[in-house]
């Protein structure tokens, strides 16, 4: 549990995305658009990673595929914290 509360300090200090959807510019908000919280945020990460040692790291081929054949475009993950992952709309000046 530590390290997943480690893992998500950047998300907190980075509005809810961490360093690398902030590089690509993306990030993970509830289904109705709104920003997720803290427990949403912990909720995902556990259900990955839990998912991630009881299929011995298959689960990242199945999130793939979940990924990009669904309609919804979700991972495991997502589907069960009722989260996406959406672009961010940057503004340049």
């Amino acid at each position: 549990m530590c390290c997943v509360l480690l893992f998500n300090c950047d998300s907190i200090f980075l509005e809810w995305s961490n360093i690398g959807k902030k590089f690509f510019g993306i990030r993970v908000v509830k289904k109705d658009g709104s920003d997720i919280g803290f427990k949403t945020l912990c909720l995902r990460e556990l259900s990955r990673l839990l998912l991630l040692v009881m299929t011995f790291g298959m689960s990242t081929i199945a999130n793939v595929c979940s990924t990009l054949f669904s309609k919804s475009h979700q991972s495991f993950q997502d589907i069960m914290c009722s989260s996406q992952v959406v672009n961010i709309d940057i503004k340049k000046e």
